[in-house]
């Protein structure tokens, strides 16, 4: 039985990918920042973390403007791929997991390009879950828009998968899904007790609704969510222009299963927040009956099916 642990949400920059020749000298910078960020919290946290959680796209960078399919597939990884050796030795060393994303690409689909959820620890890849209905950057496949060939290669749990580790039952859900109450309730009900939420957001998308959603997402399945967003460094906005960037907005941060904010790094500059991730008290509390509601899928289960 997992006992508890502390958990760090880490608000780190990340250098973006802008010209797939410069791959392998981005990534190992990234990779290389991401493990100096992780040393010097653990050597200056009287509770070292053994859960990390990144913001997205950790090693390639969150890029907003289209690619070729060649570039897509020339800064793509796999899972498990070399580019993620000295992370998943790290993890090892220090029995620590890391969790974030990257723009995948799978051998048993050529040609296909996944934003996918990440979570790297001592075993090694244990999750992988590919943004399934949150938009993403063009040409970047979507799981809703191929589900049937997707599920007949890898079947329906591998949408919205939870895997078992030390540190409890853990899941992933990649930027916006986060407003998809669907997405942590499908997790819940497979036993999540974490939900690890990798994240890019921007001012001018709402950080407000964004926090609240993190917010209820934890409260109406009661599990810890744990939020990074991208600290410290410039994004592209092509909307705004060719040569625009701007700040994201900041947030990251740790609720738990009732909804407290247990730790938050305010502003959009570089930093970190750390917080206990209670199970005994989180399964305690599941054990009894949910204080104000008790969720009844067969209440929406038509209304579901008539309308997908």
């Amino acid at each position: 039985m997992s006992e508890g642990f502390w958990a760090a949400v880490v608000q780190a920059p990340v250098e973006v990918i802008t010209d797939p020749s410069r791959r392998e000298e981005v990534i190992r910078a990234n990779c290389e920042r991401a493990i100096r960020l992780m040393e010097t919290i653990l050597a200056v946290s009287p509770h070292p973390p053994r859960l990390f959680q990144f913001p997205v796209l950790l090693l390639q960078g969150a890029y907003n403007e289209s690619r070729s399919p060649e570039a897509r597939a020339a800064i793509a990884i796999e899972l498990p791929g070399p580019e993620l050796t000295p992370l998943l030795e790290w993890c090892a060393a220090h029995q620590v997991y890391v969790a974030s994303s990257c723009v995948e690409r799978h051998p048993a689909l050529p040609g296909w390009t996944f934003h996918s959820g990440m979570l790297l620890g001592p075993e090694g890849v244990l999750l992988r879950s590919p943004k399934a209905q949150a938009r993403s950057a063009a040409g970047i496949h979507i799981i809703k828009d191929y589900y049937a060939e997707y599920t007949a290669l890898f079947g329906r749990e591998a949408v919205f998968p939870v895997v078992a580790t030390p540190l409890g039952r853990l899941a992933l859900c990649v930027e916006a899904e986060v407003l998809v109450p669907e997405v942590a309730r499908v997790v819940a009900a497979r036993g999540a007790e974490v939900l690890l939420h990798p994240t890019v957001e921007r001012p001018e998308r709402r950080p407000w609704a964004y926090r609240a959603a993190k917010v209820a997402r934890a409260v109406e399945n009661r599990l810890y969510l744990l939020s990074a967003n991208v600290g410290g460094s410039l994004i592209r906005d092509p909307q705004r222009g060719v040569g625009s960037y701007q700040r994201a907005a900041g947030g990251s941060l740790v609720v738990d299963y009732e909804g407290v904010i247990r730790c938050a790094v305010e502003g959009s500059g570089e930093g970190w927040a750390s917080a206990y991730i209670d199970l005994p008290a989180l399964r305690a509390a599941r054990a009894l009956p949910a204080p104000e509601i008790e969720f009844t899928p067969l209440l929406y289960r038509e209304v579901y099916c008539r309308e997908a």
